[in-house]
């Protein structure tokens, strides 16, 4: 036993030779670790790419080292590489828990990937930790920085661009023309032509709460018939608009005033006012009220300058299952004016409307509409009908673009044969929807 004793060295020698074992890895690893004064003079000189590349595949060797970490955190932020600063700043910080420089880094990189409470977090560490005015400045700086972007966005501004090519049996068909001119009864032939329309749509919304929201616009619009140059079209509009919503409500006030033209000549200009309103009977079933007064002027026809009112309710539902709805729309109106100087006399117009829509997918709806209204006039003009139906479909192959085919077919009758028309009209139209834009 006491020879086997003597082969055995003393207890401290054995503590040495352990701590020797465990110095000499470090020693070498020391050995190979590259000048961190000199990367770090040369960081801040702007040469972050170059220090990055010496110091990226060399993490295996040295990570956990604080010197090192802490360099290739600073180096990895300048190239853009937060997560790989983070990761060095993790492990810096698990041995170096009071280091201020490392924390305002960390919480700068957390802010780059948008983790802003992991952010936060680190920010309030250091307001309770730090006493250097230098590091509270830099939190001051970091906070004033999140503070920005995570307070709500409350501008939207959307834009859209449509363009359209299409066919109309009877361009010249308009229900509102008089018949009785002078004593002389006019008579309507039925002109087609192809058409294209061009249309841009852009719109700034404001949210002032979580229940109210601003808005204001425009539009420009051109219709142009290829073969009746008579009846091309401008359109300049400016609306805006106030929607409140509560919990089962929503009302919204939307004033605006457009101005047309044909073939560059001042035609008409509008001064309207809308009020619309939706109660929420269940999270599928709605029921709606509108009304709008319109103030028209003519400069060629001042004959015709007029009040218009509508006032008019209905019904929407939602029927099926979440995948594939189909939404109904039933609405009944009235339509009346106020034309003192105009031929035809005050207009009386109650009518109905249906609509239906179904998503065959995400990217698929098709459409269907009916509707049927009555035109009586205080003057000599005629009773008339007026039956309308239409078919159409959306089609969304991007988040972007928007195909949208439509069929209308119109028909006029009344007591007064001349005043009579058939009116189909086919178009296909293409609208580019812009990523909105939020601030």
């Amino acid at each position: 036993m006491q020879s086997t004793c003597f082969l055995l060295p003393p207890r401290g020698v054995a503590l040495t030779l352990m701590l020797s074992s465990l110095t000499l890895p470090l020693a070498s690893m020391a050995s190979e670790l590259p000048s961190l004064n000199a990367l770090q003079q040369s960081l801040e000189s702007g040469e972050s790419q170059e220090v990055y590349q010496q110091l990226q595949p060399r993490e295996g060797e040295f990570a956990g080292q604080a010197g090192y970490d802490l360099l290739f955190a600073q180096a990895a932020m300048a190239q853009q590489q937060p997560h790989e600063a983070i990761w060095a700043l993790e492990r810096l910080l698990l041995v170096q828990p009071n280091n201020h420089q490392g924390r305002v880094l960390l919480a700068e990189a957390f802010i780059e990937i948008q983790g802003y409470e992991r952010a936060e977090n680190q920010l309030k560490r250091l307001e309770r930790n730090a006493t250097s005015e230098a590091v509270l400045q830099q939190v001051n700086q970091l906070r004033a920085r999140l503070t920005r972007l995570t307070a709500p966005k409350r501008f939207t501004l959307t834009t859209r661009v449509i363009a359209a090519l299409g066919h109309d049996s009877n361009v010249s068909s308009s229900p509102s023309t008089s018949i009785d001119q002078g004593g002389n009864t006019l008579t309507f032939t039925e002109e087609p032509s192809l058409f294209s329309e061009l249309a841009a749509h852009q719109n700034l919304r404001f949210q002032a709460s979580d229940r109210l929201s601003l808005s204001a616009g425009y539009r420009l619009e051109d219709s142009r018939p290829f073969e009746e140059a008579d009846y091309i079209r401008q359109k300049l509009g400016f609306n805006l608009g106030g929607t409140y919503t509560a919990s089962h409500w929503e009302a919204s006030l939307k004033p605006g005033w457009n101005r047309g033209w044909r073939d560059g000549a001042g035609e008409v200009q509008e001064g309207l006012l809308s009020l619309n309103g939706r109660f929420s009977l269940s999270t599928s079933n709605h029921l709606l009220a509108f009304s709008n007064l319109s103030s028209l002027s003519y400069d060629e026809t001042p004959d015709n300058d007029g009040n218009f009112y509508l006032l008019g309710g209905g019904w929407i539902t939602q029927v099926g299952n979440s995948s594939a709805p189909m939404t109904l729309v039933f609405t009944g109106h009235y339509l009346g004016s106020e034309q003192p100087d105009a031929n035809s006399g005050n207009l009386a117009a109650p009518g109905i409307n249906s609509s239906v829509a179904f998503n065959f997918t995400d990217h698929l709806q098709v459409k269907g509409k009916a509707g049927w209204s009555n035109r009586t006039y205080s003057g000599d003009r005629s009773d008339e009908n007026l039956f309308s139906l239409g078919f159409g479909a959306i089609y969304k192959p991007t988040s972007r673009w928007v195909l949208e085919p439509n069929l209308n077919y119109n028909l006029l009758t009344s007591s007064n044969e001349v005043a009579e028309y058939n009116r189909l009209t086919v178009k296909m139209s293409v609208r580019y929807e812009f990523q909105p834009y939020r601030f």
